[in-house]
Parts: C-alpha cells; sequence; structure tokens
C-alpha cells in the first residue's frame, strides 16, 4: 500500500482559499445590507394605527435637539391627520441629563394642544430595542397592536426588524424636512448597516447587550 504524503504548501494554500471565499461572501453580504438600509429608507404608505411611536433622540435640558423636533413635528402632523389617536415618546435618561427624552417630547407636543389622554411615555429606553419592546408591552395592554414608527429615513430598516422581533405590527414614517449634511446622512446611513447585518446575524436584543456591555467596558 502506498501512502501520500502531503505537499507542505497545501494546509496554507487551502486557508488562503477560504479566506478569499470568507471574504468574498463578507462584501456579498454587506452589499446585500446596504441595499437593505438604501431601499428600506422609503417610508411606507401612510395607514391608520393604533399609536405612533417617537424614536428618541438627544434633548438639551428639557428642549428636544433638532432631530427630534423633526420627529415630533411629523408625529404631530400624523396625529392631526387622525392617524392614530395615541402618541408614544420615549427615550430615557443620558448620562448626566437632567431630563429623559419622552418627558421633552411630552412637553412639545402639549405645547401644541396635544392632550395629555393622548400621549403615552417610554422613560426608561436608551436604544431602539428597549424602546419599541417597552412601547409594544403596555401598548398590548390597551389593546394596541399596530403602530406607526417615526424616525430618519435610513433607521427604517432596523426599526421594521426589530418591531418585528419584539411582536409589534409596525410600518414607518420619517420626517419631511432634511437638513442634515451629506456627510451626517452617510455616517447614518453606515450605522444602520453595520447594525442590521450584524443584528439580522445574531438577533436584535443580542446586539443591544453586545452594544451595552462594550459601553461598560469602555466606561
Amino acid at each position: 500500500m502506498q501512502y501520500r504524503v502531503p505537499m507542505r504548501g497545501q494546509p496554507a494554500r487551502a486557508l488562503a482559499r477560504l479566506a478569499v471565499v470568507l471574504a468574498v461572501l463578507g462584501v456579498a453580504y454587506l452589499a446585500v445590507v446596504t441595499g437593505q438600509v438604501l431601499v428600506g429608507a422609503k417610508p411606507d404608505v401612510e395607514q391608520r394605527a393604533g399609536a405612533i411611536i417617537v424614536l428618541g433622540a438627544a434633548q438639551y435640558d428639557g428642549v428636544p435637539s433638532p432631530a427630534l423636533e423633526r420627529r415630533l413635528r411629523r408625529a404631530l402632523a400624523l396625529w392631526e391627520n387622525d392617524v392614530a389617536p395615541l402618541v408614544v415618546v420615549t427615550g430615557g435618561h443620558q448620562p448626566g441629563d437632567r431630563f429623559d427624552e419622552a418627558t421633552a417630547g411630552r412637553t412639545w407636543l402639549h405645547q401644541r394642544d396635544v392632550p395629555e389622554r393622548h400621549i403615552r411615555r417610554e422613560v426608561h429606553g436608551r436604544n431602539s430595542y428597549d424602546q419599541l419592546a417597552a412601547s409594544q408591552r403596555f401598548l398590548r395592554e390597551e389593546g394596541v397592536e399596530k403602530a406607526v414608527l417615526v424616525s430618519h429615513r435610513f433607521h427604517a430598516t432596523r426599526l421594521r426588524l426589530i418591531a418585528d422581533e419584539v411582536g409589534l405590527k409596525a410600518t414607518v414614517a420619517v420626517p419631511r424636512r432634511n437638513d442634515r449634511t451629506l456627510t451626517e446622512q452617510g455616517r447614518l446611513a453606515a450605522r444602520e448597516v453595520a447594525a442590521v447585518g450584524l443584528g439580522q446575524v445574531i438577533g436584535f436584543r443580542r446586539l443591544r447587550n453586545l452594544e451595552e456591555a462594550v459601553a461598560a467596558a469602555g466606561g
């Protein structure tokens, strides 16, 4: 019986081929996810729902940032057009803040004649997953199964996926005015490509846990 002695270079060549295949697959997946984010940036057709959920954004000592105000203006227009009877404002305290994002949003809506009975607050979530998961829980208790989510357009794909994961039927509306620079929009799109790509692999709850662990290690 004859034995074939493997060439010394064979394992190295096999690893090199595997690395090339993985790189090609990675690039292909990244391209697919980029397409998802860009195509998903188109808002859904407005449909009636049980609630409008405004995803949190920065506030400055109780005053909504421009990003949050754009979302609130869109939510207000939807509410005034009877798309949904409730507006849910979300977002907790960020480190060093005196006010939470949800309270800043509620105050802004009050100043524009939205009654308290039409507003709900989610005051603990510091990321999209927690804000939607918490909102889904208390809206379900009120019999609400469908919501319109309001955030920037590149956020839309991730929001739809998270809503599906937490059991919320959702469509997405985006602010009509966009005064961000191309650089800012590119940064937002890149962030969403990374989040959607990883979230679809490990799940968005695990992604939330990973982000919190990284933040804790860095802090």
